[in-house]
């Protein structure tokens, strides 16, 4: 499952490769969701013409999550040198609760995945590192549970904006 925008920040190309790459048994067990719209929509469909991937488009907010909350892996393709820190599908992925396979160069969103096992990065660019991950997290149900699980952790006490917030006011308190 991708969620965003189609443009040129987004390495879409990496993933399509990654699936293209991945054995005829292990491909047949895959169904890609990319929802969202963009510059490069077009290109995309034509790069992704014999896989099994399915543009959603735009949609509701409600709609994004609940499909969204019935995927089991999200993909954060992010291109080198992109300026992205934590972004808001970040939020959302994490709480879906899904392991995220990530080409994202930030090492704040790196080190968060690390950290706190609740996904894979792999080396921007690189379709094979990105095939082996989507790989590693299909074939093991327990691993991509743990991380879905940590992931919500993640969401919980990270990105939950009340939480968050009162940190924010308990610093600004602490250094009147």
């Amino acid at each position: 499952m991708y969620i965003g925008t189609l443009g040129h920040s987004y390495d879409i190309t990496t993933v399509l490769s990654a699936l293209r790459k991945l054995s005829d048994d292990d491909i047949k067990r895959v169904q890609f969701f990319i929802i969202g719209d963009g510059p490069k929509r077009k290109q995309f469909e034509q790069e992704a013409i014999g896989l099994p991937v399915n543009f959603v488009g735009m949609l509701a907010y409600p709609e994004m999550v609940w499909l969204l909350c019935h995927c089991d892996i999200a993909v954060n393709p992010i291109q080198k040198g992109a300026a992205q820190s934590i972004i808001n599908k970040h939020m959302d992925y994490a709480m879906a609760g899904l392991p995220v396979v990530s080409t994202q160069e930030c090492e704040e969103y790196r080190k968060l995945l690390d950290r706190n096992g609740c996904g894979i990065n792999c080396t921007c660019g690189d379709s094979n590192d990105v095939m082996r991950a989507i790989k590693r997290l299909m074939n093991n149900e327990k691993l991509r549970k743990e991380m879905g699980k940590n992931h919500r952790m993640v969401a919980e006490n990270l990105f939950d904006r009340q939480q968050s917030y009162k940190a924010i006011i308990e610093t600004f308190n602490l250094n009147k």
